[in-house]
């Protein structure tokens, strides 16, 4: 009985807690869970502060260069939550909010669908390319191998499985069931 309790406690905690260094989450794979809310709040408060997007886009990438700077380190911070990565993860979030917001600019290439097509096979290619070129890589350890290939390997596969999946998929039909679902 003594264990159960204890288990419980081991678990709740890891729960609050939910960095490997001390105390796990129950299931390893929701560590993304609570990084992910951190990274949502900490764009909420750098866009409610910095206006400019120019102002805000140099904050981003200083904030990518301490996380990068963080993860190279002998003396790593490991944080609640995996805070560590919400340094690097907030590069991918602020790159989704842009591309939102300036999607329209994007509407040629996704006009013609052998453009579109070329496009996507040259950005896999890419992708493809970086990724067998880099380290390894993991968020959840904090380790990114080269930054520049991480970021050319990450976000050339993002703008490739777009593309691809609106070319054959009706309009945004896949983003909006996974939007409603998630």
């Amino acid at each position: 009985m003594i264990s159960s309790s204890s288990n419980s406690i081991e678990y709740l905690l890891g729960i609050l807690y939910s960095n490997d260094l001390f105390l796990e989450m129950p299931v390893i794979y929701l560590w993304f869970i609570p990084t992910l809310f951190l990274t949502e709040i900490a764009f909420y408060v750098l866009r409610k502060y910095i206006k400019d997007d120019y102002k805000l886009f140099l904050t981003i990438v200083l904030l990518g260069i301490i996380g990068y700077v963080n993860s190279l380190s002998p003396y790593t911070f490991n944080g609640i939550w995996h805070f560590e990565t919400v340094f690097i993860s907030i590069l991918f979030y602020y790159a989704g909010y842009m591309f939102r917001k300036y999607m329209f600019k994007f509407k040629k290439i996704f006009d013609s669908k052998s453009k579109s097509f070329i496009i996507g096979l040259l950005l896999i290619a890419v992708g493809i390319f970086t990724m067998y070129n880099n380290n390894y890589v993991s968020l959840y350890v904090n380790s990114y191998g080269s930054l520049v290939l991480f970021i050319i390997s990450s976000f050339s596969t993002i703008l490739a499985t777009i593309i691809f999946t609106r070319l054959l998929f009706k309009k945004d039909y896949v983003f909006k069931v996974i939007g409603k679902n998630s």
